[in-house]
């Protein structure tokens, strides 16, 4: 009879989540946030289940929490839809923030397109053409469900004809699992909102979007929130024919 195999001695790279928390939030002299997921081994990331910065997949069997369900009771709910903002001028967040739009970004402008997954050629191609260009001088917003980021829009300022200076939102995206919630349009109404907030500091006057002729569901939410078309303006960008859509700050 064949001897038998032995189970393989690596370890298990998995953490009781549980005690984690316990840890942290009993602990008098830590300086640890309790909301905060703990810190994977594996990774050296913040997180639960799979991290959202590198994609890391925790290997544990039992006492995985997701963000609904956090023993801390501190963690947003995963129904709750939230935003944080990302600038070039904060350099301690920027490049976690700008990491989490690329991320989002690839899987829906460049994997979900091309129907294949990254890495490959073509994919390699279409991603490097992606992020040239100005994405470290712009902001990006990140929308969370619970701990999982799942939408993303940037950020930048440009100049009229007229040398009046708008608010150019681009990029904007939404993980197809996340599609139908409403969230683009909880995206846009968080940048108008805070743009609306800032118009004077940043001097200016209002937020344009130019949307694809393609999606006319993106042109039915503009249009509910405030904005306005102007299909006389119609460019190509990115090989695409493109409505631009404004809407007025002050």
């Amino acid at each position: 009879m064949s001897e038998q195999k032995q189970k393989s001695q690596k370890p298990h790279y998995h953490f009781n989540l549980q005690n984690q928390y316990k840890n942290q939030t009993e602990g008098a002299n830590s300086s640890t946030d309790p909301n905060d997921p703990p810190k994977c081994r594996v990774c050296g990331h913040h997180h639960v289940g799979k991290c959202h910065i590198c994609g890391h997949v925790l290997n544990a069997k039992s006492n995985i929490y997701s963000a609904s369900s956090c023993p801390s009771g501190g963690c947003p709910t995963s129904q709750e839809l939230h935003f944080q903002l990302f600038s070039p001028s904060n350099a301690d967040t920027f490049q976690q923030g700008w990491s989490l739009a690329k991320i989002i970004r690839r899987r829906v402008f460049v994997e979900e397109r091309l129907s294949e997954p990254f890495p490959g050629l073509v994919c390699e191609q279409l991603w490097q053409s992606e992020v040239a260009g100005d994405d470290t001088t712009c902001q990006h917003s990140i929308g969370y469900f619970g701990d999982m980021p799942v939408t993303t829009a940037r950020w930048r300022i440009v100049t009229q004809n007229d040398g009046q200076r708008m608010i150019k939102l681009d990029r904007i995206c939404v993980l197809q699992r996340y599609r139908r919630r409403r969230v683009c349009a909880q995206l846009l109404a968080h940048a108008i909102e805070t743009a609306a907030r800032d118009a004077v500091t940043l001097n200016v006057v209002g937020v344009v979007l130019y949307c694809p002729l393609d999606l006319p569901y993106l042109a039915s939410t503009l249009n509910a929130i405030g904005f306005q078309s102007y299909p006389q303006q119609q460019v190509e960008e990115n090989g695409r024919q493109k409505v631009p859509f404004m809407k007025r700050l002050r």
